[in-house]
């Protein structure tokens, strides 16, 4: 009764979420997945009566809580109008004039029903595009914080690791067996040799080989 309402499509996006967790909730026994340390805190987190669960209560950001507030909303309207509808069935041949007009109300109120629940259909479709965006975008900060979070490790091992590398070469140092030199008489000959030279060597200053300024007296004679 309910694929009359609405199209397929319109009904696909809300029941791809419920099918994904079925699947992982149910896991095949031929393949089943790897459990992980993440998995197990997360069942540790979820209670283990599942009579007072309330999933709201574990949805953190505001437009997944907006949209299972909505999907609640429909569930509700779908509810009442099969409800009504088991309340007022159909009659194949009515045959009073009271059973037809009785006929006529429950039909229109059957199809003002229909009409909320594909507007809600098309609140929850409108919800569910704006959820899978914001979930991208988080997605993509997580990756840049992520990646961020990586470079900033990786500058803080290298830094690590030159400390341990100075703190060595630092250690190795000041253990090194120091070995004094005491100065030869033959070094320190050597060493007046070329200084000496090296002097001899030196080319005079170009100022010194000028010739002095004529007086002024002898250029006039």
């Amino acid at each position: 009764m309910l694929s009359s309402l609405v199209p397929t499509s319109n009904l696909e996006a809300p029941l791809i979420h419920t099918a994904t967790t079925f699947q992982a909730s149910h896991p095949s026994p031929i393949m089943a997945p790897i459990r992980t340390t993440s998995d197990m805190d997360i069942d540790s987190s979820l209670p283990s009566d599942i009579s007072d669960f309330n999933p709201s209560d574990y949805i953190q950001t505001a437009h997944n809580s907006r949209l299972y507030k909505e999907n609640q909303n429909l569930k509700r309207m779908v509810r009442e109008l099969v409800d009504y509808q088991n309340a007022h069935p159909k009659l194949i041949k009515p045959t009073t004039r009271e059973e037809i007009d009785n006929e006529k109300k429950v039909a229109l109120a059957i199809e003002i029903k229909k009409k909320y629940i594909r507007a809600q259909m098309a609140v929850m479709k409108t919800l569910y595009r704006q959820s899978v965006m914001k979930v991208r975008e988080e997605k993509e900060q997580t990756a840049k914080s992520r990646s961020h979070n990586d470079g900033l490790i990786l500058g803080l091992n290298n830094l690590k690791y030159e400390e341990q590398s100075l703190r060595s070469e630092i250690s190795a140092a000041e253990n090194h067996e120091y070995v004094p030199l005491n100065p030869c008489p033959c070094f320190c000959v050597i060493l007046i040799f070329m200084l000496q030279s090296q002097i001899q060597e030196t080319p005079p200053h170009p100022r010194r080989n000028l010739p002095r300024r004529v007086p002024r007296t002898l250029l006039r004679s």
